[in-house]
C-alpha cells in the first residue's frame, strides 16, 4: 500500500534526523509525481503528515497511536468502494450488506496493528518467483 510506504519512509527519515522532500520520496518509491502529490495531500488532510516551511514532509502523528485500519479509513480504502447500493435490487442488498459487515469486522480486527509496529518490522526477503511451465502438457 502506497500510503503506508510513504509513512514508513518518513518514519525512517525521522529516526535519522528529519523529513523528506518530495523529490527524495520519488527516488525511494515507484510512483508518478501526480500520484504522490495527491497522496501527500490526502495524508495531510487526515493529519498523518505535515509539510515544513522548507518543503520537507514529516510525520504529523505518532505512528504508535495509529493503526493500519486508521490509515485505510483516512484514505477511504475499503471493501464498499464509492458506488453504494445498486438501485432496484433490494433482495440482494440485505445479504450483501451482511457479508460486507462481517468482512469489515474481520478487517478491522486484523488491521488493528500500529503503524510503528509495522515500521519496526524487518523487511523479509522477497519470495522466490514461481515459474510456470507454459508449454503444452505443463511438465
Amino acid at each position: 500500500m502506497l500510503g503506508f510506504a510513504v509513512l514508513r519512509e518518513l518514519a525512517v527519515a525521522e529516526r535519522t534526523g528529519g523529513g523528506l522532500k518530495r523529490k527524495a520520496l520519488l527516488r525511494r518509491l515507484p510512483v508518478q509525481v501526480a500520484i504522490l502529490e495527491d497522496l501527500l495531500a490526502e495524508l495531510r488532510r487526515a493529519q498523518f503528515v505535515e509539510k515544513t516551511a522548507n518543503d520537507r514532509w514529516l510525520l504529523a502523528r505518532d505512528p504508535s497511536m495509529a493503526s493500519l485500519q486508521d490509515l485505510l479509513v483516512a484514505l477511504d480504502v475499503g471493501l464498499r468502494g464509492a458506488g453504494g447500493a445498486v438501485p432496484g435490487h433490494p433482495a440482494h442488498e440485505q445479504r450483501v450488506e451482511g457479508l460486507l459487515k462481517m468482512a469489515e469486522d474481520g478487517q478491522r480486527e486484523a488491521l488493528a496493528v500500529s503503524l510503528s509496529e509495522l515500521c519496526a518490522e524487518e523487511k523479509e526477503p522477497p519470495a522466490e518467483p514461481v515459474r510456470l511451465d507454459t508449454r503444452a502438457g505443463g511438465t
